[in-house]
């Protein structure tokens, strides 16, 4: 027997417990920032996605992962071929200009992992949301973009965190003149 959110709990309804429990954390009201932007972003200096950019990250995708709200994974992804890389790079391109993205990429499937200790203990699950697989490809797109623009304005002296680079390259006693 345990007691939850005052309630008495007496069976292993988890999913019920979860679901209270997400609710109770996210039935708290937080003001929406109202959007000022009157005009789309501006988008002259960004080049639209290629087929062969999103064809790419869409083949570095772990595969076997599980498939987020919209059910979709990114093996069916890869086997739906060119049409759906053709709908993909359309819709990131929108996307690109417009600043919206669609509204079923804001929700989020989540499931529950079994850590360890009590089965029968709510604080030994960890949460996991599972993301539409079309909304992670958009996004490693922007971060293939964005970190091949950070590491070609990098200079050669700054080493932490990047490919390729260790600290070790440039310890604090070599200089370069």
């Amino acid at each position: 027997m345990k007691f939850y959110l005052g309630v008495l709990i007496l069976t292993f309804s988890f999913p019920w417990l979860f679901e209270q429990l997400y609710k109770s954390l996210y039935e708290k009201t937080v003001p929406t920032p109202t959007n000022t932007r009157t005009q789309s972003p501006d988008t002259d200096d960004v080049p639209p996605f290629t087929k062969s950019e999103v064809r790419k990250c869409l083949k570095d995708m772990r595969k076997n992962k599980s498939p987020g709200p919209d059910d979709i994974t990114s093996d069916v992804l890869l086997i739906a071929g060119e049409p759906a890389l053709d709908s993909l790079t359309k819709c990131f391109n929108e996307i690109l200009k417009t600043g919206k993205i669609p509204t079923s990429w804001e929700e989020a499937k989540i499931i529950v992992i079994y850590k360890k200790g009590d089965p029968g203990d709510i604080k030994n699950y960890r949460p996991i949301s599972l993301l539409s697989r079309s909304y992670k490809l958009f996004t490693r797109l922007l971060q293939t973009r964005m970190e091949r623009i950070l590491d070609e304005n990098q200079p050669r002296e700054q080493a932490g965190f990047r490919k390729g680079y260790s600290t070790t390259d440039h310890p604090p006693w070599k200089t370069s003149n």
